[in-house]
């Protein structure tokens, strides 16, 4: 483990090295909250500790760190972990992440990584929190996913909000497909808050047949 010189990580950093192993999970904590890189180093050498409490507080340390950093860790985590409670954890945090600005990625990137996560959802409410992250997207792609889920009753509704936000970020380079996902949420039966999104993108529609 590196030792971290002249940073705040250092003092738990050189606490887990030789310290209390039962002061461990504090230590965790506390470089989850400072969120310099040599803390996120040593909380993930201890995500497979032995020590329950020191693994829990590493997981909960690693999926709430605030930048892309932790990525391939909590992918991983929401991966292979078995403890149904790191799984969701991981699962939100991967989200959360992947939702974060990156300039380095394209649309159709990011959108490739919310599909990891959908292949991986168990659950209408996990399906939901990706569907509002692929909201942000400018992908023509991203309007087929989300058509897809159209007609699932349970999922019809944030599908569609994010189908029409979808829509006006691709109106431009695409009009046509983005009237016809607009279409295609005004075919189903809508919720007010659908009813709302769908009428908000209708300058879009008006705009985009000149």
């Amino acid at each position: 483990l590196r030792q971290a010189e002249g940073t705040r990580s250092s003092a738990p950093i050189t606490f887990l090295q030789s310290g209390e192993p039962s002061e461990f999970a504090s230590c965790l904590r506390i470089l989850g909250r400072i969120g310099e890189p040599e803390g996120l180093e040593a909380i993930r050498s201890h995500l497979s500790a032995a020590a329950e409490p020191v693994k829990e507080a590493a997981v909960r340390a690693m999926c709430d760190w605030k930048d892309a950093a932790a990525l391939p860790d909590v992918q991983s985590l929401m991966k292979t972990s078995t403890d149904p409670t790191h799984r969701a954890l991981a699962f939100r945090a991967y989200v959360r992440l992947v939702r974060l600005p990156d300039a380095k990625r394209t649309p159709q990137q990011t959108l490739a990584m919310y599909d990891d996560a959908l292949a991986l959802a168990q659950s209408p409410d996990e399906k939901k929190l990706i569907f509002s992250g692929m909201a942000d997207l400018a992908c023509v792609e991203a309007l087929d996913r989300l058509e897809a889920a159209l007609s699932d009753a349970a999922l019809q509704a944030e599908a569609a909000v994010a189908l029409c936000s979808v829509a006006r970020h691709v109106c431009g380079g695409s009009p046509v497909r983005a009237r016809a996902a607009i279409d295609r949420v005004r075919g189903y039966p809508a919720s007010d808050a659908v009813k709302h999104a769908a009428d908000e993108e209708a300058p879009l529609l008006t705009a985009t047949k000149r």
